[in-house]
C-alpha cells in the first residue's frame, strides 16, 4: 500500500501485512506473482541489452545533443492551476447524504473500494482495498456503492467553473482538473496567481460544498505535483522562477511522475534511480534503454521543461479518436442477464458514435476472467477487413502505426492486469466485405461483439468492455442515422424479448 493524504499517522506494514493475508492463495495473489515474474524477466531483458551500452565520445554527444534540444522549448512563462477534489466519491456522498458527516466513509464494494474520506484514511482505509480489509481496518467504516452518474453530474458543475478561467481547461478524470491561466491573469492585471486559485476554490464550494486542494506553477506537471503538498483545501504556489522550480522538481519520487508506469518504475529502481535527480546522472544508460515515448517524457520532466497539454484532452482523447465501454459482470445470474449488459454497453458505443458524427473503423472487445487475465479480440470494420486494430503492452491502442521496434517483452506498464491479444473469430474466417455507412457500421459491431462472448463460458467472464477505434467522419452515412439507430436496437431489443422465456437458449 502507498501513502495518501490524510494517513500521517498508519502503520503501512501492519496494513501490507494485513493484506497480504487476505490475498493469500487467491486469484489475485496468482495475478500479483504472474506480473512480478513477468516484470522480472522485463528487467533481466533491459539490463543484459546495457551490457551493449555504447561508452564512446560519438554516443555521449548524441545524448547532450538531444537533451539540449529539449531545453531549447523550455517555456516557463505561462501558469497553471490543477485542481484535486478531496476524497471526491466520498464527499459527494456525504453532500448526499449529511448523516455521513464526521463518520469514516468508503465508497465501492466489499470486493474493492476505489476511495475513502479522511476520516476513514485515519485508519489506513484507502482506495484499492477490498472492503472486508476496510471494515477489518475500521469496524464502523460506512462503505456506499458507486453511483457514477451522480459524480458525473457534480463534476460537470465543477468543470464549468473550470471553463470560466479557461475555455480549453483538461480534465483526465471526474475530480481533476488543469487550467491555464496565463491569458485571464492578463486580462485580470489586479490578480495574482494564489487569488484566482482562492476564487476556484470558493466557487467550487458555493457550488457544490465540497472542497479542493490546488497547485499553482509555470507548468501542468508541476501544478499536479503542488497540489498534493498542502491537502485537503489548501493550496501550493511554486514560483516561475527557474532555479526555485527545478529544485523543487529534483526531490520528486520518480513514481509521481506521470506516464512511466509501474513496470519501467521498478526498472528505474533496480537501476538505483529513487528521485528525479537521479535521472540526469543516468542519462546515457536511460537514452539506450527506454522507448523514444518515455524517454522524452522522462528527460523533460527531470529538466523541468513543461509539457503543454492539448486544448480540452480528455474530450478529444476520449470521444474523438475512441469509445470505451466497460461493465463489471459480477453480479450478473445467468446469460440473459449478460445480453441485457451487452446491449447497455453497445448502446452508449453507438449513441456515443452517432453523437459525434462518426464511423469506427475498428473495434476491441475486451473480456477479463476471474484470475484477472485479460483478451482482447481486435477487429477491423473497413470494408476489405484490413488494419485490424493494433494494441501496445498495456493493452492500449496504438492509434498510429508504430515507427518503432515492438517493446522488449508484452508486458504492462502501467497497469496491474495480465493482457493478452487473442486472435478474433473474425479474422479466422475469410475475408469479406463490410460496407461503412452507419447502420451496417453499427450492426458489424454488434455482430462482431455478439460472437465474441458466444465464444467464452458465461461463468468466467468477470468484466467485459468494448472499445470503438479509428473513427472518422460519418460524411457517407444514410440520411437518417438516428432512425437507423433506433431500428436497430429496437430489433435487438426484440429479440432478447423473444429469446427471454427460452429456458434452453444458450447465448
Amino acid at each position: 500500500m502507498e501513502f495518501k493524504a490524510g494517513m500521517e499517522s498508519v502503520d503501512f506494514d501492519q496494513i501490507n501485512s494485513m493484506l497480504n493475508q487476505f490475498s493469500m492463495g487467491t486469484h489475485f495473489q496468482a495475478k500479483i506473482e504472474r506480473e512480478t515474474q513477468q516484470t522480472n524477466e522485463y528487467i533481466e531483458e533491459i539490463l543484459q541489452k546495457l551490457e551493449h551500452l555504447p561508452t564512446d565520445d560519438v554516443y555521449h554527444k548524441v545524448v547532450d545533443d538531444y537533451l539540449d534540444s529539449l531545453l531549447k522549448c523550455k517555456d516557463t512563462s505561462r501558469t497553471f492551476i490543477h485542481v484535486d477534489m478531496d476524497a471526491f466519491y466520498a464527499s459527494v456522498e456525504e453532500m448526499d447524504n449529511h448523516t455521513l458527516k464526521g463518520l469514516p466513509v468508503a465508497v465501492g464494494s466489499m470486493d474493492m473500494l476505489v476511495t475513502s474520506n479522511y476520516k476513514a484514511r485515519e485508519y489506513g482505509v484507502r482506495s484499492g482495498i477490498p472492503g472486508m480489509v476496510g471494515l477489518r481496518l475500521c469496524p464502523n467504516l460506512e462503505i456506499v456503492p458507486i453511483r457514477m452518474d451522480r459524480y458525473k453530474e457534480v463534476s460537470q458543475i465543477i468543470r464549468d467553473i473550470f471553463f470560466e478561467f479557461d475555455p480549453n481547461y483538461v480534465s483526465p478524470s471526474l475530480d481533476e482538473g488543469c487550467l491555464d491561466i496565463t491569458i485571464y491573469l492578463k486580462d485580470h492585471p489586479e490578480l495574482t496567481p494564489v487569488d484566482v486559485a482562492s476564487q476556484l476554490q470558493y466557487k467550487i464550494y458555493k457550488a457544490t460544498t465540497l472542497t479542493s486542494s490546488m497547485g499553482i506553477a509555470c507548468s501542468p506537471l508541476l501544478s499536479k505535483l503542488s497540489s498534493e503538498v498542502n491537502k485537503p483545501n489548501g493550496y501550493f504556489c511554486l514560483t516561475n522562477s527557474h532555479e526555485e522550480s527545478f529544485k523543487y522538481l529534483q526531490t520528486i519520487p520518480i513514481k509521481k511522475i506521470p506516464g512511466i508506469g509501474r513496470v519501467r518504475q521498478k526498472l528505474l529502481e533496480t537501476l538505483g534511480l529513487q528521485s528525479v535527480e537521479d535521472i540526469l546522472e543516468s542519462k546515457y544508460e536511460l537514452y539506450f534503454i527506454l522507448p523514444d515515448k518515455h524517454k522524452e517524457i522522462l528527460f523533460k520532466h527531470a529538466l523541468g521543461v513543461p509539457i503543454f497539454p492539448t486544448p480540452n484532452l480528455f474530450k478529444v482523447q476520449r470521444k474523438k479518436t475512441m469509445i470505451s465501454k466497460e461493465k463489471n459482470c459480477k453480479e450478473l445470474y445467468d446469460e440473459k442477464d449478460l445480453k441485457s449488459l451487452m446491449l447497455d454497453i453497445y448502446n452508449f458505443a453507438i449513441n456515443t458514435l452517432k453523437q459525434e458524427n462518426k464511423i469506427a473503423c475498428g473495434m476491441i472487445v475486451k473480456v477479463q476472467d476471474y484470475s484477472f487475465k485479460v483478451q482482447n479480440f481486435p477487429y477491423s470494420l473497413k470494408k476489405d477487413n484490413s488494419e485490424v486494430p493494433q494494441l501496445d503492452i498495456d493493452g492500449y491502442v496504438i492509434l498510429s502505426p508504430p515507427t518503432q521496434s515492438p517493446p522488449l517483452s508484452p508486458i504492462s506498464s502501467s497497469s496491474n492486469i495480465t493482457t493478452t491479444t487473442t486472435i478474433s473469430p473474425q479474422n479466422k474466417k475469410k475475408s469479406t466485405k463490410i460496407v461503412l455507412n452507419y447502420k451496417e457500421n453499427i450492426e458489424k459491431i454488434w455482430e462482431l461483439f455478439e460472437e465474441t462472448v458466444k465464444t467464452i463460458k458465461f461463468e468466467q467472464i468477470r468484466c467485459l468492455g468494448l472499445k470503438l477505434v479509428n473513427l472518422i467522419d460519418d460524411n457517407d452515412s444514410l440520411s437518417s442515422p438516428q432512425k437507423q439507430n433506433g431500428e436497430l436496437e429496437k430489433e435487438i431489443q426484440t429479440e432478447i424479448h423473444e429469446d427471454s422465456d427460452d429456458e434452453e437458449y444458450i447465448f
